[in-house]
């Protein structure tokens, strides 16, 4: 099996098997599997059959106004959706902030449109820490889903349009895409 360096590496992603490496800093066993500790970048030894996470440099502060952030989508009701904050300005937290975002339905709709589905990745920016909460908005083209799979399936997906389309199962579902949808990639 051959590997490459992953973008991003998160907590409990699978980095490799026990029979192929032996798990270094950073890295645990489970079952047959070698799961990452830490949000880092995933780096081989082929020689000496050594896998390790090196982790990002990590943001110890809670997010501000204007602040840029990638987090993944918890719940979501009533248009309102709840996001677990994974990383602030390209830098990941070390504790689990929660962000809300309300959406609002397009003009011209019948009822709201769904835009994000639980467990999308997406990139936000913080508007508002008003009552203590962290208010987020996906209203420019650059915010909005990054990494999703089918509703459905579970299989992965491609942009057909301004939708996205599963390669397996074929399930055409609406999301509000960023312009950065496709360049992360979780595995």
């Amino acid at each position: 099996m051959e590997y490459k360096k992953k973008k991003l590496c998160l907590p409990g992603d699978i980095v490799g098997v026990i029979e192929e490496f032996i798990p270094s800093k950073n890295v645990y066993q489970e079952n047959y599997n070698l799961r990452s500790k830490v949000i880092g970048t995933a780096s081989f030894d082929f020689e000496s059959k050594i896998v390790e996470v090196i982790p990002k440099s990590m943001n110890l502060g809670i997010p501000k106004v204007n602040d840029e952030i990638i987090g993944i989508v918890d719940q979501t009701q009533g248009g309102i959706v709840s996001v677990r904050i994974l990383e602030i300005n390209n830098k990941p937290v070390h504790s689990q902030f929660i962000g809300l975002l309300i959406l609002r339905s397009f003009a011209g709709n019948v009822g709201p449109k769904i835009v994000l589905k639980l467990g999308d990745l997406i990139k936000a920016k913080v508007i508002s820490l008003t009552n203590n909460l962290i208010h987020l908005s996906i209203n420019d083209e650059k915010y909005g889903v990054i990494y999703t799979k089918c509703s459905f399936c579970g299989g992965d997906v491609q942009v057909v349009g301004r939708r996205i389309q599963c390669v397996d199962c074929k399930m055409v579902d609406e999301r509000k895409l960023s312009s950065d949808f496709g360049m992360f990639k979780k595995h």
